[in-house]
């Protein structure tokens, strides 16, 4: 399992969510596939150009 590196507006961003209601569950089961190294649906991959880099606020660091 991969160490996670969250950004500050990412925890942000989520503790506004849920302030407002909304349902975090997706977000977490993505966040776990990142963390694993399993792929992904592709319309949660990164942009082209950006594998290893940050992606919704979330960084993988070996």
């Amino acid at each position: 399992m991969n160490k996670l590196h969250l950004t500050t507006q990412f925890k942000k961003d989520v503790k506004k969510a849920k302030r407002r209601g909304k349902d975090t569950t997706k977000l977490q089961e993505i966040i776990e596939k990142i963390a694993t190294g399993t792929p992904r649906d592709p319309r949660h991959k990164p942009p082209f150009g950006r594998t290893m880099g940050t992606v919704m606020g979330v960084s993988c660091r070996a």
